[in-house]
């Protein structure tokens, strides 16, 4: 019987409660899984995975971001990180569940799974607080070239500084604005997040998903996209940390596969010498609500079992 619940504990912005939730296995659990959702989403939309990793024996706990979920002080933060370094915020809220997580389990295992944004998230974890866990795995990520980058950080910049809480329309389009266009004709403007239907129909019915997020955060994840891109942040990484990228061949975020592959190189080429890659035939973006989300299921679950019973540098 899995535990499952909701609690809170105080952003670091000063102002905000962030909603914090967990899955516990009967018995003491074998390990520690930490996941960081997507834009415009929140840690809800991982039920099926958070029940399924609980059921292989792991305590899984995962926070809505600021301005996601149920972590929104007013209702005009909805979509909004912070006035200021909004980016390093939300990983500092990650870090406050890393050591709330360590304290209640200290002697086990701990790994981060970041998803989409949350992938963004994670590899910005890993120079940050490179000695914190024992693993990372990393689904519907992508490596955009810096130029690009560049651009984007530079316009993002310029609408949030003349209207910082303005909806990030024009920003929005520009960054997923042709995510569908490879299954027209398309039954919904969302058929790129996952071939499972009613998993879409899902989302279209979350008030808490799909909403357009301000062009501050726009800016804040555009700077926080040149941070992992960056070779000097790069080298920062424990070498010998295990990493998993997991995609869908098809997800758009990651240009089907190639800014996947893109990442991977990356690491590699950084001197990480523990990372993997898995790209799952025809998936698209969301593997955890995809059709074949059991299989995903069970290979994030013996990924996890493997580096358990091999533990980092052992």
């Amino acid at each position: 019987m899995i535990n499952c619940g909701d609690t809170s504990f105080p952003s670091c912005d000063g102002r905000t409660q962030i909603r914090l939730r967990f899955w516990l296995p009967e018995g003491e659990p074998k390990g520690t899984v930490q996941i960081a959702h997507g834009i415009a989403g929140h840690c809800g939309r991982f039920d099926g995975l958070a029940r399924a990793l609980a059921e292989g024996g792991l305590a899984v706990l995962a926070n809505d971001h600021l301005g996601h979920g149920k972590s929104i002080a007013d209702p005009s933060d909805l979509g909004f990180f912070a006035e200021h370094d909004g980016w390093m915020m939300v990983l500092k809220d990650m870090h406050t569940v890393f050591e709330m997580t360590c304290a209640r389990f200290p002697e086990i295992p701990h790994f981060l799974l970041g998803h989409s944004m949350g992938s963004f998230l994670a590899r910005t974890y890993l120079f940050t607080w490179p000695a914190d866990f024992d693993g990372v795995l990393l689904g519907g990520t992508a490596h955009q070239r810096r130029a690009l980058l560049i651009t984007g950080r530079l316009l993002s910049g310029v609408l949030a500084g003349v209207a910082p809480r303005g909806r990030g329309r024009f920003l929005n389009r520009l960054v997923s604005g042709s995510y569908n266009r490879a299954f027209r004709p398309a039954r919904t403007d969302y058929d790129w997040l996952t071939r499972d239907e009613a998993s879409v129909d899902g989302f279209l019915r979350d008030p808490m998903c799909g909403f357009i997020c301000t062009n501050r955060l726009y800016a804040d994840m555009m700077q926080g996209l040149l941070m992992i891109t960056s070779r000097k942040n790069l080298m920062k990484m424990e070498k010998t940390k295990p990493v998993l990228f997991y995609s869908g061949s098809m997800d758009p975020v990651g240009a089907n596969g190639k800014g996947v592959k893109r990442a991977f190189r990356a690491f590699r080429q950084a001197g990480m010498t523990a990372v993997e890659m898995k790209l799952y035939e025809g998936g698209r973006h969301e593997m955890h609500n995809e059709l074949n989300r059991q299989e995903v299921f069970e290979d994030l679950l013996d990924w996890i079992n493997d580096k358990i019973r091999k533990p980092q540098g052992g």
